[in-house]
């Protein structure tokens, strides 16, 4: 649960950075990358919009299996659980939506010589992500 919160709470103070700005402010994609330094060996984008067309395939798929209601059911009860009592669909989905990057932000990330990673995104409610930090009570150090 430490290690989940330990890269959580980086997470959502990006996604905090991230929110606001009007329509004219960029992608959502765009500015999630800006946190990345320039010379990141390696990025990754995940799509977050659980109403997006990748989420319906990956569901889709889910579905052929016998139990895939099950598998479907045992994730989002995991993650409710690893995260420390919060809600999916009424404290983590309301935030999701725009694309989340993670990026290594030196080669010695990649070989595990170092964990410096970026983990940035552009929160879709901004309200929402300012109740779900506030549910995590996190503390302010150093």
């Amino acid at each position: 649960m430490r290690r989940a919160l330990a890269i959580l709470l980086p997470a959502l103070v990006l996604l905090v950075a991230g929110c606001g700005g009007g329509d004219d402010s960029g992608s959502a994609l765009g500015d999630s990358l800006a946190y990345l330094p320039k010379d990141t060996p390696v990025a990754v984008a995940i799509d977050t919009d659980v109403q997006g067309d990748q989420y319906n395939a990956l569901g889709k798929l889910v579905d052929r299996f016998p139990f895939g209601d099950q598998i479907k059911g045992a994730v989002v009860q995991q993650l409710e659980q690893s995260s420390g009592g919060l809600s999916f669909n009424d404290d983590i989905r309301p935030v999701l939506g725009n694309p989340l990057v993670v990026g290594a932000a030196s080669a010695q990330a990649i070989t595990g010589e170092s964990s410096d990673f970026v983990v940035a995104g552009k929160a879709k409610d901004k309200g929402a992500l300012d109740d779900l930090i506030n549910k995590l009570g996190p503390k302010k150090v150093g």
